[in-house]
């Protein structure tokens, strides 16, 4: 990573949890206790979610899962790590498939419209890695965006439900290698 883009990402964690600081002390300053002790319960949440993603050994896979978090601005993609240090992967070709899929949600997304997404990385009996990635929205030329997505990797499966007009609620699981 080039110096900008490191300070980019500690400037984004800065501002997000200044921002969660300052709700916390206005709920302080109003009296709300229960709502201070909820935002510290989130907070102490996120930030065990955090430390489990900088531990996985797929070291390059857990900075594009952070980086995903500042670089694009209508999607909100959170994440769920369920592995241990004996996994099998190729921390590569999953950084390569999580920015080809991104590059094709962005094309075919509304700038208008906000994504929200969820990225679970699990281990299966076999060490092997399961890759679930879910996201909410409406995205343009749906069935060319899905196209693109199997093309990626043929192993990807596609499950998609329609929650609201043109708004689909889509779920891709794959393993890597």
């Amino acid at each position: 990573m080039r110096e900008e883009e490191v300070m980019k990402l500690l400037r984004h964690y800065r501002h997000d949890w200044m921002n969660d600081l300052q709700i916390i002390l206005g709920y302080a300053q109003m009296g709300k206790l229960d709502k201070v002790e909820e935002k510290i319960k989130h907070a102490v949440s996120q930030a065990e979610r955090e430390r489990k993603l900088q531990r996985i050994p797929l070291p390059k896979t857990a900075l594009r899962i952070i980086q995903l978090k500042c670089h694009y601005e209508n999607f909100r993609i959170d994440h769920s790590i369920r592995i241990d240090d004996n996994i099998y992967a190729d921390d590569e070709k999953l950084v390569q498939q999580l920015d080809q899929l991104m590059h094709h949600f962005v094309a075919h997304s509304m700038k208008t419209s906000l994504y929200h997404g969820t990225i679970k990385l699990h281990q299966m009996k076999n060490n092997h890695l399961q890759v679930s990635f879910a996201i909410n929205g409406t995205f343009k030329n749906r069935d060319d965006l899905l196209k693109k997505i199997v093309k990626i990797d043929h192993s990807i499966e596609v499950e998609t439900e329609m929650s609201s007009y043109k708004e689909a609620y889509t779920n891709l699981i794959w393993t890597v290698n």
